[in-house]
């Protein structure tokens, strides 16, 4: 199990210990954004957006890791708390 944060605290100069696993975790939310888009057309595009993803980057070729470097800042603004979320909670009755 990687922990990232104690990596760091263990040896600042560390930075790979903390780039990979966050790059590796955006790759796989990138990746599943493209191949979710035929099901889940609207929140796979609204994922995408917040990824920074370019519309014509969205297809099954660029569903391999790497293959697509030029993302990485949002087109939407991400707001904080559940301002901006994917799937904000659902609102209890009670």
């Amino acid at each position: 199990m990687t922990a990232p944060w104690n990596a760091v605290k263990e040896n600042p100069a560390e930075t790979f210990a903390v780039e990979m696993p966050v790059y590796l975790a955006a790759e796989a939310l990138r990746i599943s954004g493209i191949l979710l888009q035929p099901y889940m057309p609207s929140k796979a595009a609204e994922l995408l957006n917040m990824l920074g993803v370019d519309e014509s980057r969205r297809t099954f070729e660029f569903t391999q890791l790497g293959k697509d470097v030029e993302y990485g800042v949002s087109k939407v603004d991400l707001g904080r708390g559940h301002k901006g979320a994917l799937f904000p909670p659902l609102m209890s009755e009670g």
